[in-house]
């Protein structure tokens, strides 16, 4: 009979407990195992428009096919939205079975490509023991960062840790003979989808248009599968072989007509360029102020400047900080509104209206020149606030209305 000491057994009874709570936790990998980057394509919705990554775990002899996958998020978290917006919100490790995770792409008509990589069976349980390690209820939370911390950095890096020397990432040449700022890497995704390009590209700031380092590049989901297939595994025997042991495409996503685009930004801004012109014109040549041109503008420009404020100064997102778009949606012109339509702009305003020009007028000069790459949809925006502000300094200043003057005058007599 085999003696224990009462603290072996403690221990060997906590143990079994655990297992007996956590079987995946405990579970071995049998020979027959697999361990896959999976990529799925970009989506319709917003949130899937920059593709996923995820690690598929698959052990036939242990009936196991899960999918690990970061940069998930409990729509349950109290206060979810305001956290949300404020870049507050903790994002999480999530697991589910393969058929699941396949059942939602096919849903989503979206294609998932598997890349298996050439591990060993004690490289493949080290994966397994780190995912099943960082699904624990302690450390499946995170906190997101666009750019730097998300659904495929976490698996960059993951293997990167597992493996250390061992695995080298290799790159396209392009990407060090022409880099790209991590603005220019969001529009090679939103090539198809250009109002959300124009959205990214006003509420962003000047923190994306830094060149993006080639590991950087791999923030987004295309471009770690495309640097994975590249990977390189040493061995201290100096023997080295490729990361990726087969690629395929393990669902198909249908194709989709895409022949109408329908109306783009650029149609909507030059329209309002337009529109905004003839008002000019018209009210020039009757003698009659469009009072409500100059609210619908300025409203606009107003509400985008505060929404620019808000990601800036009242939110944890870096890449909305330094927008330069601010200087042309400047918050103040929301309480010029009442002064146009009180007809009582104060000197003081005079002064902001001929601010509020040069700035324009900068931005327009400098447009190649700036730090921030600026939306094209944006010039006749731009062009349209800057003669509506020149129309308002011009008439309540150079020109005073005829009642203004005539009330003047009868002043100055007595």
């Amino acid at each position: 009979m085999i003696e224990m000491s009462p603290r072996i057994v403690i221990t060997v009874l906590i143990s079994v407990f655990v297992m007996g709570m956590s079987p995946l936790h405990a579970q071995v990998l049998s020979g027959k195992s697999e361990i896959s980057l999976l990529t799925g394509s970009s989506g319709e919705e917003l949130y899937s428009t920059f593709g996923h990554s995820a690690i598929r775990v698959k052990d036939t002899k242990n009936t196991l096919d899960l999918v690990y996958h970061y940069g998930t998020f409990d729509f349950n978290t109290p206060n979810f939205y305001i956290k949300f917006l404020r870049g507050r919100l903790n994002y999480m490790l999530s697991v589910q079975k393969f058929s699941s995770f396949k059942r939602s792409f096919i849903y989503e008509n979206r294609s998932i490509n598997e890349l298996i990589l050439d591990l060993d069976s004690i490289q493949k349980q080290e994966v397994f023991d780190f995912l099943k390690n960082n699904y624990l209820p302690e450390n499946r939370y995170y906190h997101y960062e666009f750019f730097f911390d998300n659904c495929a950095t976490r698996i960059r890096d993951l293997f990167q840790t597992v493996l250390g020397e061992q695995l080298q990432y290799n790159y396209p040449r392009k990407w060090t003979t022409k880099p790209m700022s991590f603005r220019q890497l969001l529009d090679v995704c939103l090539a198809q989808k250009e109002w959300s390009d124009f959205g990214m590209d006003i509420i962003i700031g000047v923190p994306t248009d830094r060149i993006a380092k080639p590991r950087e590049y791999m923030y987004l989901p295309v471009f770690l599968e495309e640097s994975t297939k590249l990977a390189k595994l040493t061995y201290k025997t100096g023997k080295v072989k490729p990361f990726v042991k087969s690629a395929s495409e393990i669902v198909s996503a249908k194709p989709v007509n895409s022949t109408q685009q329908g109306v783009l930004p650029h149609h909507v801004t030059w329209g309002f360029f337009i529109i905004i012109v003839l008002l000019t014109v018209l009210s020039y040549h009757i003698r009659q102020p469009f009072i409500a041109v100059d609210i619908v503008v300025f409203t606009f420009a107003g509400l985008f400047g505060w929404l620019i404020v808000f990601l800036w100064f009242f939110t944890d997102h870096q890449a909305t900080k330094d927008n330069i778009n601010i200087f042309w949606a400047l918050p103040l012109h929301v309480p010029l509104i009442y002064f146009i339509v009180s007809k009582r702009i104060r000197k003081i305003w005079h002064y902001w209206l001929a601010f509020s020009i040069i700035l324009i007028t900068a931005i327009l000069f400098f447009w190649s020149m700036l730090p921030q790459q600026m939306h094209p949809a944006l010039l006749p925006v731009l062009g349209a606030l800057e003669l509506r502000l020149l129309v308002l300094l011009m008439t309540r200043y150079v020109n005073p209305p005829q009642a203004e003057r005539t009330s003047s005058n009868l002043n100055s007599q007595k």
